[in-house]
């Protein structure tokens, strides 16, 4: 990631996930009452509305489903990264996820490519991001 953008704040719901991308860990929501896998995190599952909620470590792969090519943006610090793609990704564990790709050809549709989670480290914080899987 080029230059600095604006910080994830952890809450109480979050905080796990957080601690996870800084061990490069992608975690994801599992309820421990149903076994149903959800993101973002949740206090509460939504499948069953037990608050015994845990995570599972994700294996960090799956398909995008769908694609926005960013041109521009009013935040100063995402415009000083444009043009950049972000995908929606359905994992194998079935949730989905939105983040950046990297390391594809930019313009290229990205729809059906096969990925795998990558972190991107700064001096705050480790942001999931996609790479192709090949």
């Amino acid at each position: 990631m080029t230059g600095a953008g604006p910080v994830p704040v952890a809450d109480s719901v979050s905080a796990e996930f957080w601690a996870g991308c800084r061990r490069h860990q992608l975690l994801i929501a599992r309820c421990i009452a149903c076994e149903h896998l959800e993101f973002p995190p949740v206090e509460r599952c939504t499948a069953c509305w037990s608050d015994r909620v845990g995570s599972l470590r994700s294996e960090g792969r799956g398909i995008v489903e769908a694609v926005a090519f960013i041109r521009s943006s009013v935040v100063p610090q995402f415009m000083e990264q444009c043009p950049y793609t972000v995908v929606l990704v359905r994992l194998v564990e079935g949730v989905r996820m939105v983040g950046r790709l990297h390391g594809a050809d930019a313009g290229e549709d990205p729809i059906g490519l096969a990925v795998r989670v990558d972190f991107v480290d700064t001096v705050d914080c480790s942001v999931p991001v996609w790479q192709p899987a090949g």
